[in-house]
């Protein structure tokens, strides 16, 4: 072995420890040539520096073992994973990434790994693991909450890549409560749930948002954080799809309530930015956010048809589109609206209210999701014109802005409102909702609403009784929420008695029920009451209103009655 000197006087167990040093000075040399080149390249960190926990329920042989990041550096070799390579190429580049993905797809890790590269790589990076819960985020869960994970992965690390030592003799040091890894280099990571306020008190470098679908305040966290972010700072959000969520789902398709919405996103393979990857699309749209959709065949060895017979053997097909394919108008149960269709009943293009007739205002006041419905009933048909929703304002505001689109849409209009009754209750020494709509010039009718099937069955019983090409309901294209809401959002849970699934109320609520609560209050308290509620359906339906008198719309045929 070069640099070993041969001599008589030396025996042979000097010469072997002789021979030991030398090749541990070797390896430590060529570790410190690796970690100067994992400093600057994430693809050789991840490859030579990361080690992952197995938790793939399809995978049984090797679940609960640690093993090597795969191969993302070294092109020449047979275990090259191109896919991860492009996502990370792309990660790298963009400033704000979402990836609607498949199941097991290694991503909650990869993100995990990159973001544990920059921390460690980058002085006086300020990271947030964002989840629903803070328990997801930090340590609670050994090697699968986020915090968690990096901690394995840096103790697994066989170099400090030039990270001086802490007291405890490591390179990072960790807090349980609140969750936070600490750096030697400034650089700190915290593990925080989607209700917390810590990303507006610092400059933040990144924010990994995990199973970010289920989030049901994203919407919020990232609106807050953005501005946190500066002109360099990077947002991730990952996913299994979850139906039409408010954030999630609309960012991924370039949602405007503005305008009539349209997937007008730009592909950026077709454009030749980014390579082709099969199982993988890429691209930009119009609201800042470069989306990669992650397939499951992506990954060449889950391309195998034995692979993917095998799993969709083990898992429920409404799960398996969901969870798998990526599907977002999947979702568990019959819709209660079963019979809205969105080429009979959404308006070719926006319609205007009918003159002489007033237009009814709804509203609902939920904090989180208030909502201002615009409707007219005319001729039989429930007219849906406008919806307002903005979050997180106080009644007040809230009320004043929605007046003011509403008049700025309808400004030749009588308008008659209505509110749930609820909004009579006072909370201390607050004014009541409705003393805030009278302070601001409405008069408001409300009643008790009696329950939420029968309030929504008014609803439903517009798309039960038409017939022949009239519809029963019409909506403006422009009210995207409301239409979410009848196409897939509201559904009957599923329940399982022996042999037997069993529909009860839909009340598995979606995160714009409060729109869909607006045009409730309009229906009931406007629009009609129900003559043989244990039916479920009308015999005879009639619609009122204070300027035009009642109308009467006979009992349909029972085929048109069927649920």
């Amino acid at each position: 072995m070069q640099g070993l000197t041969k001599s008589p006087g030396k025996s042979l167990a000097f010469i072997k420890a002789e021979a030991e040093e030398l090749a541990r000075s070797e390896k430590s040399k060529r570790l410190d040539e690796q970690a100067m080149l994992a400093r600057d390249n994430l693809l050789f960190y991840l490859t030579e520096f990361v080690w992952t926990l197995n938790i793939d329920e399809m995978d049984p042989l090797d679940k609960g073992k640690w093993e090597r990041y795969p191969n993302v550096y070294y092109k020449d070799r047979s275990d090259y994973r191109d896919d991860l390579a492009l996502l990370l190429e792309v990660w790298q580049t963009e400033r704000f990434i979402l990836i609607p993905k498949s199941r097991q797809m290694l991503m909650t890790w990869t993100m995990v790994a990159a973001h544990l590269w920059r921390a460690q790589c980058k002085k006086d990076e300020i990271i947030f693991f964002q989840t629903l819960k803070e328990d997801k985020a930090g340590f609670k869960i050994s090697n699968q909450s986020l915090l968690s994970r990096a901690e394995g992965i840096l103790e697994r690390q066989p170099h400090n890549l030039g990270l001086t030592s802490f007291s405890n003799g490591k390179t990072y040091k960790k807090q349980l409560k609140p969750p936070v890894i600490e750096f030697s280099n400034g650089s700190i990571m915290f593990g925080i749930s989607q209700d917390s306020e810590d990303p507006r008190s610092y400059s933040t470098s990144a924010i990994f948002a995990d199973e970010v679908a289920f989030q049901n305040k994203a919407a919020e966290a990232f609106g807050a954080a953005k501005f946190t972010l500066g002109s360099f700072g990077k947002y991730t959000g990952i996913s299994t799809v979850y139906h039409h969520d408010p954030f999630f789902y609309h960012r991924c398709f370039s949602l405007d309530r503005e305008v009539i919405p349209g997937h007008n996103a730009t592909d950026l393979v077709v454009n030749g930015k980014y390579r082709r990857c099969e199982g993988m699309e890429v691209k930009q749209q119009t609201n800042d956010f470069v989306t990669i959709r992650y397939h499951y065949t992506a990954n060449p060895a889950k391309r195998d048809p034995q692979w993917i017979e095998n799993a969709k053997r083990a898992a429920d097909p409404v799960d398996w589109e969901q969870e798998m394919e990526i599907n977002w108008d999947v979702s568990k149960g019959a819709a209660y609206f079963s019979k809205f269709n969105a080429e009979r009943h959404v308006a070719e293009v926006e319609i205007d209210a009918v003159a002489g007739i007033p237009v009814f205002r709804g509203w609902d006041f939920g904090f989180q999701f208030p909502g201002s419905v615009m409707a007219q009933i005319y001729n039989g048909t429930l007219m849906i014109l406008k919806e307002y929703h903005e979050p997180n304002q106080e009644t007040y505001d809230f009320i004043s802005n929605a007046l003011i689109y509403s008049r700025k849409m309808f400004p030749h209009a009588i308008f008659r409102d209505t509110c749930d009754a609820n909004g009579t209750q006072r909370l201390k020494t607050k004014l009541t909702d409705v003393e805030i709509m009278k302070s601001l010039g409405l008069r408001p009718t409300y009643k008790w609403v009696r329950d939420d099937e029968y309030t929504l069955g008014l609803i439903r019983q517009y798309f039960n009784m038409e017939t022949g090409d009239k519809p029963g309901v019409i909506i403006n294209p422009s009210c995207q929420l409301m239409i979410e809401g009848f196409r897939t959002e509201l559904r009957y849970p599923n329940v399982y008695a022996g042999s037997q699934r069993k529909n009860l109320l839909p009340i598995e609520k979606h995160p714009f029920i409060d729109i869909l609560d607006a045009l409730k209050y309009i229906v009931y308290n406007f629009g009609g009451k129900i003559l043989d509620p244990n039916l479920g359906m009308p015999s005879e339906v009639e619609l009122r209103s204070r300027n035009f008198g009642a109308v009467k719309v006979s009992q349909p045929r029972r085929d048109f009655m069927a649920m």
